[in-house]
């Protein structure tokens, strides 16, 4: 008898005792097709190996190749027996012609964050450890496929498209739950993306995990997609979890529900964010790109809810066994001070408590049975807990307060006749929203400072910085004993309801830097990149001579930057882009808040030189130009 008799009869043995397996209908074993597992799938497996029937065309090969390593063999057929030994009936929906499985994962507690198997391999923000218990739900077996997004939206907007049972990728947070609204409204459930704790336990292997460091174990190369620049993988290719849930970890991130938040210490009930949360958005489980650092159970990831990718994709939760989830209109709030907001809960039984993690940023109160009241109160951030009491399920909301710190400064001065219509718009340093720069020249009459369309007087100044001993008073405007350029900048902060403003007084450094450097390189404050400072406030700051030809490049381009103290320079750069006027000057374009000079969206081309060349910048006028 040959083996692959012997497999033969193993496999129909395993089918006469699995009296549920006749009614299963699984996304994967249905080999031929015909909307059933059964003894035909085998034969069609054992006839392929065997070379009894013709070999499948490239669209049904995808079909027998169950272990998707490109061949269909032995390890083909024990995938199947796999399937019929260990998954039971499973959890099977159909959409437009796609089916999927959803597996149920046992609700339980466990601990959350980097526990012991991580050993010293995991970030600060996978810290403390705290306890989660979590009602039972249901996870996708695995990652959404293209073929299913497909079947669902009518279009496939990954970028590895060689099968449909790839991982659907390029998706943002936004596009998958627009995703799981249109494949709820076709199939009449209630899918949902999983939260970060649900992920994470289930990845664990929910109550029947085993510790492991990755998702299913803690050989990586046995349960993972990781480390490679050759694309996604079809899913369901490595060995599953301890819950027969694949890739877990690698082949693609995977949404999370939550918004981004530091973690607390307090134990907690269905949690739905951190303790601190943010508009990002929590991916898991790393890709087939990172390193395996990224591809543990506990490794996070964030990014705006917006952001699409070529290792983004998702994996489908919902709720298990008519348990009510408890849900908030919204779980990421901004308010102004003194401002109220009434929020509308869902689910549950209606009668809830409601507590702040910083109560003094905003109250909350229960209005009825349906429904709390915020009332913002300081700036800062809290969240905001709602409990069920009879049933103990808990949702959250993250408050932010706008802390009144400005968003906006100006700054007027003689050089254009307090005209507040031709202003300076001060520029905000790059990760540092209440930090503002520009450089000024400032006289004997002084230069005025605005924030959000109101003048400030001198008096609201603390005065500091390298020439703080220039600056007077002169009748509530900022003026120099000694007429020239200055480095302002401002500092914005809040204490209770007083803003406060640290105005530094520095010297203006303005250095160029990269390729067109005497060294060439990316060396902050490098001798010999230092501009000359005019004497009026009209006049040009003037560069040293280019001393190599400079192409646009990604390593070359034409960079300059003000040297802000505490700051890196990259994070105060700017440079000229756009229509030249009649002189040959350009606008200058700061860097701000915003991306660096190699966005062609924001800038179009990195600018190039040539060798011998000087910038000119006029700080008064906000142009600049390069020329011999």
């Amino acid at each position: 008898m040959t083996t692959i008799h012997r497999l033969f009869i193993l496999c129909l043995s395993m089918l006469l005792c699995s009296a549920a397996w006749a009614e299963a209908r699984p996304a994967v074993g249905d080999v031929n097709s015909d909307g059933n597992i059964d003894i035909d799938d085998v034969n069609a497996i054992i006839n392929v190996i065997a070379r009894k029937a013709e070999y499948p065309d490239s669209d049904s090969a995808v079909r027998y190749d169950l272990n998707h390593d490109n061949s269909i063999d032995i390890d083909d057929l024990n995938k199947l027996i796999n399937i019929m030994l260990h998954k039971g009936t499973p959890g099977m929906v159909t959409v437009n012609g796609v089916s999927f499985r959803m597996v149920t994962v046992e609700g339980g507690t466990f601990s959350m964050g980097a526990t012991a198997e991580q050993g010293s391999d995991y970030s600060s923000d996978e810290r403390p450890v705290h306890q989660v218990t979590l009602n039972s739900f249901l996870l996708g077996e695995t990652e959404v496929t293209q073929e299913l997004w497909q079947a669902v939206m009518g279009s496939n907007p990954s970028c590895f498209t060689d099968n449909p049972q790839l991982p659907v990728e390029r998706v943002s947070w936004d596009d998958s739950n627009e995703f799981i609204a249109r494949l709820n409204a076709l199939t009449g459930r209630t899918f949902r993306l999983p939260s970060e704790a649900e992920w994470e336990y289930a990845a664990r292997g929910g109550n029947k995990s085993d510790g492991y460091k990755y998702a299913g174990g803690d050989k990586i190369t046995d349960v993972a997609w990781h480390g490679s620049a050759m694309g996604t993988h079809p899913v369901g290719g490595k060995k599953p979890n301890e819950l027969g849930l694949y890739d877990m970890s690698g082949n693609v991130w995977e949404w999370c529900h939550d918004p981004y938040g530091a973690y607390g210490s307090d134990a907690q009930v269905n949690p739905s964010c951190g303790i601190t949360a943010s508009e990002y958005r929590v991916a898991r489980g790393g890709s087939w790109y990172d390193a395996a650092g990224s591809c543990r159970v506990t490794a996070r990831g964030c990014t705006m809810p917006s952001h699409t990718g070529y290792s983004v994709g998702l994996r489908l939760a919902e709720d298990a066994g008519g348990i009510s989830r408890l849900t908030l209109e919204t779980e990421f709030l901004k308010m102004d001070w003194g401002n109220e907001r009434t929020v509308a809960i869902s689910g549950g039984s209606g009668h809830f408590t409601a507590t702040a993690t910083n109560p003094d940023v905003a109250r909350v109160t229960i209005t009825n049975t349906s429904a709390l009241t915020i009332k913002a109160c300081l700036g800062g951030s809290t969240v905001i807990v709602v409990t069920d009491t009879e049933t103990m399920l808990t949702a959250s909301i993250a408050v932010t307060v706008n802390n009144n710190v400005p968003q906006s400064m100006r700054v007027a001065g003689s050089f254009n006749d307090y005209n507040w219509d031709t202003a300076l718009d001060m520029v905000q340093v790059y990760d540092a929203a209440n930090v503002f720069w520009h450089l000024v020249y400032i006289d004997q009459k002084g230069i005025q400072l605005m924030a959000e369309g109101f003048i400030l007087d001198y008096n609201a100044f603390n005065i500091g910085g390298d020439l703080a001993d220039e600056i007077v008073n002169a009748n509530g405007k900022i003026a120099s004993k000694n007429p020239g350029w200055f480095l302002v900048v401002v500092n914005t902060s809040v204490t209770g309801r007083k803003n406060n403003y640290d105005v530094q007084f520095n010297r203006p450094e303005v250095y160029m830097m990269g390729s067109i450097t005497p060294l060439g390189a990316w060396s902050e404050l490098e001798e010999g990149t230092m501009f000359e400072v005019p004497a009026e406030a009209s006049a040009d700051f003037v560069s040293p001579p280019f001393a190599a030809d400079a192409y646009g490049d990604y390593d070359g381009g034409v960079r300059a930057y003000v040297k802000i103290p505490g700051f890196e320079w990259w994070k105060s750069e700017f440079m000229i882009y756009g229509p030249a006027d009649a002189d040959g000057y350009q606008p200058l374009e700061y860097r701000g808040m915003g991306p660096d000079q190699n966005d062609p969206s924001r800038f179009g081309e990195r600018v190039k030189g040539n060798k011998g060349q000087r910038m000119y910048f006029n700080f008064t006028k906000e142009k600049g130009k390069i020329e011999y």
